[in-house]
């Protein structure tokens, strides 16, 4: 992921088909989120990855995007 990001930061473009959505959202500017070939979410990477539906797909229905934000945060994965 190091590589990738510091590929982009050249300005070159990257598509990146990644089963690790949080890896990828650290190093991505934008994202689309596919569910059976289908386009269900898109925005900025910081969007997707607090969307309530992403987190809850990473920590189950009792967690909320500010929760999932927060502990991002003190890992150092959030800024």
């Amino acid at each position: 992921m190091d590589a990738i990001g510091d590929i982009a930061k050249t300005g070159i473009g990257i598509l990146m088909v990644e089963q690790n959505a949080m890896a990828a959202l650290e190093v991505a500017e934008s994202a689309i989120v596919l569910e059976r070939g289908h386009i269900v979410l898109s925005g900025t990477a910081d969007e997707i990855r607090t969307h309530p539906d992403v987190v809850k797909a990473f920590l189950g229905d009792k967690a909320t995007a500010d929760e999932r934000r927060d502990e991002l945060q003190q890992e150092g994965r959030f800024q």
